[in-house]
């Protein structure tokens, strides 16, 4: 997970291919409804995996519109994006220590394509599977 241009950006593999969720803070008719993450705010990000079902849902999706036309339908691609991970494994498998906000050893090649820079802000209330985790910081010098 990471921000591209303010907006959260997803990868995930489940050791049978890789899927990506992207948000661009537009909604159905091209209208901006959700405003970059990277506003100096406090944000909520889920994601939810069900088999090989995957959902990133931003603040709740409280910016999602209602549409009139065929009965009350909510609008949330401004702040919702599902996808599906190929074939049929289902299940996250990691080996080694889960790295939010950038890598310990920023020359480390797998995973690819992971951006170099780390995150800079705060994380707060990390939730994995209902429970908060106990998480070490490692800080870069």
């Amino acid at each position: 997970l990471e921000l591209r241009n303010g907006f959260p950006y997803l990868r995930i593999n489940n050791g049978s291919g890789e899927t990506q969720l992207t948000l661009d803070g537009r909604g159905g008719q091209g209208r901006v409804q959700l405003d970059r993450l990277n506003d100096g705010h406090w944000h909520r990000i889920d994601i939810f995996r069900e088999g090989n079902v995957v959902r990133l849902v931003v603040d709740q999706c409280r910016v999602a519109s209602l549409t009139e036309t065929s009965g009350n339908l909510a609008d949330r691609r401004a702040c919702e994006a599902q996808s599906t991970t190929p074939a049929e494994n289902k299940y996250l498998n990691v080996h080694v220590p889960l790295e939010l906000g950038g890598r310990s050893h920023p020359d480390a090649p797998y995973p690819e394509r992971v951006m170099k820079e780390g995150f800079n802000g705060c994380i707060k209330n990390l939730i994995h599977n209902g429970e908060v985790g106990v998480w070490f910081v490692l800080t870069m010098s």
